[in-house]
């Protein structure tokens, strides 16, 4: 049998069952691959991750310095249009 119990403590006392998380190069990959206009589901196919982990990784990520946001120039809403 497995000395490892699922999404619990192995015999080594190191978490086992679920993965760590995304280096830092696949999160960077993913910022990049964004600013060059590339698709969320592309992005995912490429490399070799879910979509929901490419979403998650956008919403969590600071825009660059400088950069305006939809609500310094979006007055439409403001006039109720």
């Amino acid at each position: 049998m497995c000395d490892t119990t699922r999404h619990g403590k192995g015999s080594n006392g190191i978490g086992a069952g679920r993965a760590a998380g995304h280096s830092p190069a696949i999160k960077r990959q993913i910022v990049e691959m964004a600013l060059h206009a590339s698709g969320m589901r592309e992005t995912a196919r490429v490399l070799h991750v879910s979509p929901s982990t490419v979403l998650k990784e956008l919403k969590n990520t600071a825009p660059p310095a400088g950069a305006s946001g939809r609500g310094a120039t979006s007055t439409s809403r403001a006039r109720g249009g």
